[in-house]
């Protein structure tokens, strides 16, 4: 099938055939490293299909479908129509998956228009088949890439065609982390309803927050592909212009000091900064800084975030950040500007469970701030499924 990676090996069975129809007894094959079983019946007159009535049952399918994407399935199927109509309704049992493809975030977001897959990429069962196909997922599916590690649970509903899918249901964020400019945000909530019978269009309800110093800052994003809405607040209360100027690296003096005519000139340099990180991302991922640094050294991570607040009255500086994922369960990053006057980040989390974690993050204030100690954070984590 075009576009689909896999084929049908080692079919063996028998099939009867008689004038108007060719019956499958126990045919069995090969897909994919799992066994597939097929019964039917498939009827034809004048040397033309009439209709047909087939049903697979699949085990153990190892697929790799779509791009960037690993899994592990049992499904259970019908297919059925005549020449001028077909469906594929049936069950499909997600027993792993995991998708590690990469998200180049500066060239999506200066790439302008979202752009939709070529209808020759869609791999299909038949050209226009009507498909009913419910799709459970009980927390075995994994994000693990440049933006996220994140472990979900699904119910899905695919209904549509094989040329347009529309997914309806819920998933759910069970954990997880996402990774900006050199800082972790540990995922608290997450939800996506596709809701939409007329096309995909997710409506998310993301909750993440990470920790600067002594401020907890919590990021939630809702909304829509097309309309996003992100809201920052933090723990103890900061406007929203003064938790960036945090995020973009200002001392918590500073901030907390922020007068009006500061936050219309700090407002003029975040948005500088934003746009120099973004165009920096551009050109970082366009001559692959980021694959190439995976490719030789094993990293996980590897970005550089330029910033104009950071080193703000005398020279700019940037930020590079790298990361290493020494086993499934221990990861390490660790961040600092180039010219090494600012704050130096060390983290180190191990996963115990599912459900427990422990941080450990070391912070150095750097040459630019006289007077202040390195210090040592501890924390356990404990995630609890609501």
């Amino acid at each position: 099938m075009r576009g689909f990676p896999h084929g049908v090996e080692d079919v063996r069975g028998k099939v009867r055939f008689s004038e108007s129809a060719a019956e499958l007894d126990g045919v069995e094959a090969r897909l994919a490293g799992g066994r597939v079983t097929i019964e039917g019946e498939v009827a034809y007159a004048q040397g033309r299909l009439s209709s047909y009535d087939i049903r697979p049952i699949g085990r153990g399918l190892a697929l790799r479908y779509p791009e960037g994407t690993r899994s592990l399935l049992d499904a259970q199927l019908r297919l059925f129509g005549d020449a001028a109509r077909q469906w594929v309704t049936g069950t499909i049992d997600v027993r792993q998956a995991l998708y590690t493809r990469r998200y180049d975030v500066a060239s999506e977001l200066l790439g302008g228009a979202r752009r939709a897959l070529p209808s020759s990429d869609a791999a299909s069962l038949g050209e226009g088949a009507q498909l009913d196909l419910r799709v459970r997922a009980p927390g075995t599916l994994r994000i693990d890439n440049n933006l996220a590690t994140l472990a979900a649970r699904a119910d899905l509903q695919v209904q549509g065609t094989t040329r347009s899918p529309v997914l309806t249901g819920r998933a759910e964020i069970e954990r997880g982390q996402l990774y900006f400019q050199g800082r972790t945000y540990v995922v608290q909530r997450g939800t996506l309803d596709f809701v939409n019978p007329q096309r995909l269009d997710p409506l998310f309800d993301i909750e993440a927050e990470t920790r600067i110093r002594s401020y907890r800052v919590t990021l939630r994003v809702s909304g829509t592909l097309e309309r996003v809405t992100p809201t920052l607040t933090s723990d103890p209360p900061l406007s929203s212009l003064q938790i960036l100027a945090l995020l973009a690296g200002q001392d918590e003096s500073e901030v907390a000091n922020l007068t009006q005519t500061q936050a219309r000139a700090s407002q003029a340099s975040l948005a500088a900064a934003g746009a120099a990180t973004l165009a920096a991302g551009r050109l970082a991922e366009s001559v692959g800084l980021e694959r190439e640094a995976e490719r030789l050294f094993g990293l996980n991570r590897f970005s550089i975030d330029p910033s104009l607040l950071r080193g703000a009255g005398s020279t700019p500086t940037a930020r590079i950040t790298v990361g290493k994922r020494l086993t499934p369960d221990l990861n390490v990053l660790y961040s600092r500007d180039l010219r090494g006057t600012e704050e130096r980040i060390l983290a180190v989390e191990y996963n115990l469970s599912d459900r427990l974690s422990l941080l450990l993050t070391q912070t150095d204030p750097g040459t630019a701030k006289t007077g202040v100690e390195r210090g040592w954070a501890f924390d356990v984590r404990i995630r609890q499924s609501r």
